[in-house]
């Protein structure tokens, strides 16, 4: 399935904030959103500004600010170079502050980086390339934000790393818009399309 969920339309300069995301699995979202409320309640001091968790993804590549009027070009590169991928299943390894634990930025469920997860990416970032669109050229660290730590210091919550050890799949890849505001981001969906049936 290759869908504009919410198609905004492709014409004038609007200015738009993106990242290509892979979708969560209903199961796992309730798992760590479980993890997630338990942290919470010892965030007694506010230290951390937790995600909803409808908006929990796994981010592939954050794009930034691009003009509207790519998004049709962008979704149908991304559709084409992944057409024929299959992620095979995935383990989310553990739950913890990343990416340091003196000064983290974020707590994450993370997964390790994998060579199907990296060709997943060098697709992804082919796509953008061909749409003509200028890449972040951040590394690409499997994980899926549970929380962001307010201000620049190592928050005094202490946050040993949870082992999980579950197995997802991840079978439908977006192109989000990042909408800011003082209550949060939300994040609408512009472009969703299947990855290829999933091995084992």
């Amino acid at each position: 399935m290759t869908a504009y969920p919410w198609d905004r339309g492709t014409t004038g300069e609007q200015i738009i904030r993106t990242f290509i995301a892979l979708s969560i699995a209903e199961q796992l979202t309730e798992l760590l959103a479980s993890h997630a409320d338990h942290m919470r309640a010892d965030d007694r001091n506010r230290e951390i500004r937790w995600v909803a968790p409808e908006n929990y993804h796994l981010t592939v590549e954050f794009l930034g600010e691009i003009n509207a009027a790519m998004i049709r070009p962008l979704g149908n590169a991304l559709a084409s170079s992944i057409a024929d991928f299959a992620l095979p299943t995935q383990c989310v390894e553990e739950v913890s502050y990343f990416p340091f634990v003196a000064r983290p930025r974020v707590v994450a469920a993370l997964l390790r980086r994998n060579e199907p997860l990296l060709e997943l990416h060098k697709r992804v970032c082919k796509a953008v390339r061909a749409a003509g669109l200028a890449l972040q050229r951040r590394r690409f660290h499997p994980h899926i934000t549970l929380g962001r730590v307010r201000g620049r210091r190592a928050p005094r919550l202490l946050i040993p790393p949870v082992s999980l050890g579950v197995a997802t799949e991840f079978t439908v890849l977006t192109l989000y818009e990042s909408r800011l505001s003082p209550a949060g981001a939300a994040y609408l969906p512009l472009f969703e399309t299947d990855l290829a049936p999933g091995i084992s």
